[in-house]
């Protein structure tokens, strides 16, 4: 993923160079640059049968927390982490025709 998408307006999670990652999930996130909106590219990758899916609302943010008074505005940058990012498919039997899927349709959809 990382090669084939870094052409995009998108970053990718960061893994320090003395680190390596399990990988259970690979998020994405939209820059402010993208001429797309992250509801518009969800929304395009499921239509074409893509699992994608959001992760890591704010815990404040879920229902039970705005009843107790949280308001949104208490973490921005968790809030922002969490309108530009979505995870795209990423699992053991994931087959490189379905990878190249994956790839060739975030490239059709952000442009």
């Amino acid at each position: 993923y990382h090669q084939a998408l870094k052409t995009l307006p998108i970053s990718f999670q960061s893994i320090p160079s003395d680190c390596k990652s399990a990988y259970h999930l690979f998020v994405i996130g939209l820059l402010e640059t993208a001429p797309i909106t992250l509801s518009s590219l969800f929304t395009q990758m499921r239509e074409q049968g893509i699992g994608v899916n959001k992760h890591y609302i704010p815990v404040y943010l879920h229902p039970y927390y705005q009843k107790l008074g949280f308001q949104e505005g208490l973490c921005p940058q968790a809030e922002n982490y969490y309108k530009r990012s979505i995870s795209i498919p990423l699992f053991p039997t994931l087959a490189e025709e379905q990878q190249n899927a994956v790839i060739s349709t975030l490239h059709e959809i952000i442009k």
